[in-house]
């Protein structure tokens, strides 16, 4: 079941590292260090997919079908409930992450 800010966006914090970045008044050198920033989290964002698809495959896939990745806008293709009533879908709570992390 999906719950929080992760039923509406796929990387919350990406965005708020983004707004933080972009979201106030920025000189010259600001600029260069919000560009370059902004493509660092762009690249840990491309690198966290692939590492949560090699994971997780199709449950995560449905999941990247269903909630965008940085902006809640467009609305989803698949909803949210469609994505719950699935037999096996896409959850990750912090004790299942944690075995993960042990068994690797």
């Amino acid at each position: 079941m999906l719950t929080g800010v992760l039923r509406h966006l796929r990387h919350p914090w990406y965005l708020a590292g983004l707004l933080l970045l972009w979201g106030r008044d920025l000189a010259a050198r600001d600029l260069v260090t919000a560009t370059l920033l902004s493509g660092y989290l762009y690249l840990g964002s491309v690198l966290e997919e692939r590492r949560l698809l090699a994971e997780f495959g199709d449950r995560y896939r449905r999941y990247q079908r269903a909630v965008p990745a940085s902006s809640p806008f467009p609305a989803p293709r698949v909803t949210v409930s469609d994505l719950q009533n699935s037999r096996d879908s896409f959850t990750i709570n912090r004790h299942d992450r944690c075995d993960r992390l042990r068994q690797s």
